[in-house]
């Protein structure tokens, strides 16, 4: 019998929309993690739709280090393009997120593998991040660390950053891939692991710079939230059925209909981070 593979995938989509430089820099904090012991790093990274000369030149500079770069001829969305990755997954049995406007710390990898080891129970793990705001500014913001607290704060704040989540393979061939939910594709699927059974972690350092441009509340937008309060509702029906924690969604939703200066103070103040 062939022994594990040692390997490891990193599963990450890009889009015309995405800047070529950050694109560069965050697939080179893939390929430049440290305290790996020979584990080679497998990045399969996903072209969704028509790029521009600029971004084609960038993806061709990666080529000769991403394991796999797939174009897709047409704009789909994060988790259709995503969910073709990990149909293009080999052997290897744990899952990295990254996503193409962020930065590894380079020691994200190795913390987190060593945390699975140590926690053979968790199949989903993901970390801190450290906000980059345009002025400088850098914000730390922590999540839950265990299951039962992950799962807790699961109806009210979504307890997982995505871009620094690992799998263990199990998980993607159990689920299938992520649901049909644009903009909430991460939050739909943390439901349905907790539905069956999956468990969750966090790791308290911040693994990974988190960049928060100049679209940042653009994209959250009133058609975002609305997606979003069905995809909490029907998780949480999925979970309890009928239950007073239908509550919050709706409170969540409320929220975001007030004045966007009350909302940046909020999303800025000391709760939110942890």
């Amino acid at each position: 019998m062939a022994a594990p593979t040692r390997a490891i995938a990193v599963i990450m989509a890009a889009w015309k929309g995405d800047r070529s430089d950050r694109i560069a820099a965050a697939a080179h904090s893939v390929f430049e993690q440290q305290h790996l012991n020979g584990r080679e790093i497998r990045l399969y990274l996903g072209v969704d739709g028509p790029t521009g000369a600029e971004l084609r030149e960038t993806l061709a500079g990666l080529a000769t280090r991403a394991h796999r770069i797939v174009y897709f001829p047409d704009n789909r969305g994060l988790a259709p393009v995503l969910n073709d990755l990990i149909a293009l997954l080999e052997d290897e049995q744990i899952v990295f997120r990254m996503d193409a406007d962020d930065i590894c710390a380079p020691e994200r990898f190795a913390t987190q593998l060593a945390y699975l080891d140590d926690h053979p129970k968790v199949d989903i793990l993901g970390s801190a991040i450290r906000e980059c705001f345009p002025t400088g500014e850098r914000n730390i913001v922590r999540y839950p660390l265990t299951h039962e607290a992950i799962v807790a704060a699961l109806y009210w704040r979504n307890p997982l950053a995505h871009p620094t989540v690992c799998f263990r393979r199990r998980v993607l061939d159990a689920i299938g891939g992520y649901p049909a939910e644009n903009l909430s594709e991460d939050l739909a699927m943390w439901f349905l692991c907790a539905a069956k059974g999956f468990r969750f972690g966090n790791i308290d350092q911040p693994l990974l710079d988190f960049t928060v441009d100049s679209n940042f509340w653009a994209r959250r937008s009133m058609k975002r939230a609305w997606r979003e309060y069905r995809v909490w509702t029907r998780g949480i029906l999925l979970l309890h059925g009928i239950s007073w924690r239908l509550a919050l969604p709706l409170a969540r939703l409320a929220f975001r209909l007030t004045p966007q200066w009350f909302r940046r103070g909020a999303y800025a103040s000391r709760l939110r981070r942890g």
